[in-house]
C-alpha cells in the first residue's frame, strides 16, 4: 500500500473517530503501523503531528456544533448577561 492510501485510510479513520476516545497508537495500528513510522509520516506529509491534526479536528467540529442553528448559542446568552451585569445600578 502507498504512503497517500495509508494517510487517506488514517485521515477517514480520524474523521469517523474523532469523537471517541482514540489514540495514536490506535489511528497507527488501524492501518498496521508502527506509532513511531506513522508519526514521522504523518508529519512530513501534513505538516503537523497527529495529536495536533486530531486536536484540531475536535476544535472545528466543536465550532460547527456552536455554530449550528439546533445548537444553543450560548455566546449571546453571555453576552446578554454581560451586557446586563455592566448597566449601572441606582441606589434609591
Amino acid at each position: 500500500m502507498q504512503k497517500c492510501d495509508l494517510l487517506y485510510l488514517n485521515l477517514s479513520f480520524i474523521e469517523q473517530h474523532y469523537s471517541e476516545d482514540i489514540s495514536i497508537e490506535d489511528i497507527s495500528s488501524f492501518c498496521g503501523l508502527n506509532r513511531s513510522y506513522f508519526s514521522k509520516l504523518f508529519r512530513d506529509n501534513m505538516g503537523c503531528p497527529p495529536q495536533e491534526f486530531l486536536i484540531g479536528v475536535r476544535l472545528a467540529k466543536a465550532a460547527e456544533l456552536m455554530c449550528s442553528s439546533s445548537a444553543p448559542n450560548f455566546f449571546s446568552w453571555q453576552s446578554s448577561t454581560a451586557n446586563a451585569s455592566s448597566t449601572p445600578q441606582t441606589m434609591a
